[in-house]
């Protein structure tokens, strides 16, 4: 029986790292806590710098006297004691972290943060993103390099021309059977809420079965591109939604800024006319049929066509470049938004153009289709359930 031989003496040592990089590394883990730190320290100081009583003036220097040492020394006029500074002007010299308000959260109830949420909206939601964005970064998901450190999708079993053909098959599936329903008798009923909500369901079911049956094939050669859907995409689709929310808010509070300072009023709440549409028609069953359509179908749709099949094909052309396939698609996925029968307000783009970054992101870092799925779905089922709430 041959000896089995210890390895180790063969195998190559490891180096070890420098303690130049291993101090790096530690700096690198608590800079977030120093950065945490330093903020708190000046604001605090900042704060307690407005009630410091303000400093005496200084005494004028003494001038030599050019009269004769015999002559009594003229007595000088005692220096007049300068007004406080008012309330106003104490306002106006303060530091602008001085007129940062603390607020004393110690007796706090759920109700009194999110009044400070909501007051203090943009602030609250800036502050979380950018605890969202170092996260990533110092998870190395967005920072330089990751893509080859987190390894891409494998869509090279299949040529560019192939995938564009699957993403253009299950796109036209839509519309070629909306034309077909609607020129059914049945569904000329005279009642276009009906109407719209059965034509929509068959429309984009029928676009969702013909996009299935094409990952099922397009999977058994491109095994790696990430097109099987599976039960484990659910709570890793809602944890990257939550992590994509505050950047898709912003970029909507963003729009609704820029859009008031234009027309000097606040844009409509509802920004889509679907959305409107259930909204007008709460009560009503086919409305209900029509926000199902809105949340379940018409993400699964356009995710297989967007980032499953037009994503990967732009991915393939452009040599496995991820953030080339994700630009252009988040691009295309915008404007196909403002173009469609049922088109977009302009001010709701900055929050879908910020969406479709996200989607792309997490379907290359995952690489699993049914994340940016469950993302979409979240999403719009958000955005139905505002818009109820809040007419």
């Amino acid at each position: 029986m041959v000896p089995i031989l210890d390895p180790s003496p063969l195998a190559v040592p490891r180096s070890e790292p420098t303690p130049s990089i291993v101090h790096s590394r530690t700096l690198l883990q608590r800079l977030p806590r120093f950065a945490a730190i330093l903020i708190c320290t000046l604001l605090v100081c900042g704060a307690r710098a407005q009630d410091l009583p303000p400093a005496p003036p200084e005494p004028a220097p003494s001038q030599p006297s050019s009269q004769p040492t015999n002559q009594p020394p003229r007595s000088e006029p005692a220096p007049r004691a300068e007004a406080p500074a008012s309330a106003s002007e104490k306002a106006e010299n303060a530091s602008p972290l001085s007129k940062i308000k603390i607020p004393d959260v110690s007796d706090w109830t759920a109700q009194d943060a999110i009044n400070y949420a909501e007051q203090n909206r943009v602030i609250v939601i800036g502050a979380v993103a950018g605890v969202v964005l170092i996260f990533l970064w110092i998870g190395n998901l967005i920072g330089p390099g990751s893509t080859a450190k987190l390894g891409g999708r494998d869509v090279k079993a299949l040529p560019a021309p192939i995938w564009l053909f699957g993403a253009i098959l299950a796109y036209i599936a839509t519309p070629l059977a909306a034309q077909f329903l609607a020129d059914l008798p049945d569904l000329k009923s005279g009642d276009p809420l009906r109407d719209k909500s059965l034509i929509q369901f068959g429309a984009v079911g029928a676009g969702s079965l013909v996009g299935f049956a094409l990952l099922f094939v397009m999977s058994k050669t491109a095994g790696g591109a990430g097109l099987r859907l599976k039960a484990s995409d659910l709570p890793i689709g809602i944890g990257c939604f939550l992590l994509a929310l505050p950047f898709v808010l912003l970029a909507g509070d963003g729009a609704v800024v820029v859009y008031t300072k234009l027309y000097n009023e606040a844009p409509p709440v509802v920004a889509h006319p679907t959305l409107e549409l259930i909204v007008n028609n709460r009560s009503s069953q086919w409305a209900m049929l029509l926000a199902l359509v809105a949340v379940l179908l018409s993400p699964l749709w356009e995710e297989i066509v967007w980032r499953g099949f037009l994503q990967s094909a732009i991915l393939r052309a452009a040599a496995g470049q991820p953030w080339i396939a994700i630009l252009t698609t988040s691009t295309l996925f915008t404007l196909v938004h403002r173009a469609s029968a049922d088109p977009v307000p302009w001010y709701a783009l900055a929050p879908i153009f910020t969406l479709g970054l996200a989607m792309g992101i997490a379907f290359e870092r995952t690489k699993r289709l049914g994340v940016p799925i469950l993302m979409h779905m979240c999403f719009n089922g958000l955005n139905v359930g505002l818009a109820l709430a809040s007419t």
